[in-house]
């Protein structure tokens, strides 16, 4: 059974009260944050490789494939590994060898460097490791946790 409940603008975004913390996050789970391919560069928008990145034919054909565990990884295609927090959620991102990154600035400068390659992660991955070190902290990045 479902119920639905109306609230008005003033209801959600109330004045904080004394001895209590209220988050709210809205997050963007559009097609521009996620892992589709793109293979032509004449008009295009919102894609989240090919505008971070560079990468014009990294991605999945479509917003609900679900990428491969990464192993034995090939150079320009689109890999996930599993997080390390609790909740695990799964980190996606494009896979790049080191030769294939030498005309890609952005993959240099923007990406993780793995052995032999770089991961190029998706925005909402990159916007789920944010929440988690908000929320949980990142000692390494000098995050202290909400919680």
């Amino acid at each position: 059974m479902s119920t639905s409940v109306d609230a008005s603008d003033i209801e959600i975004y109330k004045s904080a009260s004394a001895g209590s913390t209220t988050l709210m996050f809205m997050l963007d789970i559009s097609g521009s944050m996620g892992s589709t391919k793109v293979t032509s560069s004449s008009t295009v928008t919102g894609y989240s490789y090919y505008e971070d990145y560079g990468l014009l034919d990294c991605g999945l054909d479509s917003q609900t494939d679900t990428p491969p565990a990464f192993s034995n990884p090939v150079n320009n295609k689109v890999y996930s590994v599993n997080s390390t927090t609790n909740p695990i959620y799964q980190r996606n991102f494009c896979y790049l060898t080191q030769a294939g990154a030498v005309t890609k600035p952005l993959v240099k400068k923007n990406c993780e460097e793995v052995s032999n390659g770089y991961r190029c992660y998706d925005r909402l991955t990159k916007l789920k490791d944010g929440l988690f070190d908000l929320l949980l902290g990142n000692s390494s990045k000098g995050i202290q946790a909400l919680w």
